[in-house]
């Protein structure tokens, strides 16, 4: 995971430093809408299995955690907002994230029109 988070942002970051002076070479801008195809999934699922990881941590010591009795008279596990997180919102999103990013590489790669005069 750490691995393709940071491959990703070498490449990010070079094509927003060198974006900001309009030279960026094309081998970059291949470079940052290309490499994403592996190490997007790559990412993911490495977040996802640390969270796994994480879980039974979260659990046993009730990491963040609030319960009943107290002044305020509420209680949050976060183990359960964890999982609910993960499952309902993390990963149902990926095809999204996935699918738009995909679009912004073919933006990003196609060649512009070129004006007629």
């Amino acid at each position: 995971m750490l691995t393709a988070w940071s491959i990703t942002e070498i490449f990010r970051y070079s094509f927003y430093f060198l974006n900001l002076f309009t030279t960026v070479p094309y081998v970059l801008v291949w470079c940052r809408y290309t490499f994403f195809i592996v190490l997007y999934p790559l990412g993911y699922i490495g977040e996802l299995l640390t969270t796994l990881f994480a879980l039974p941590y979260i659990r046993d010591t009730k990491l963040l955690s609030i319960g009943l009795p107290n002044v305020s008279n509420i209680s949050f596990n976060y183990y359960y907002f964890i999982i609910g997180a993960a499952f309902l919102i993390y990963i149902p999103s990926f095809p999204q994230m996935y699918l738009h990013m995909m679009r912004q590489r073919k933006r990003a790669l196609m060649p512009s029109p070129k004006k007629i005069e």
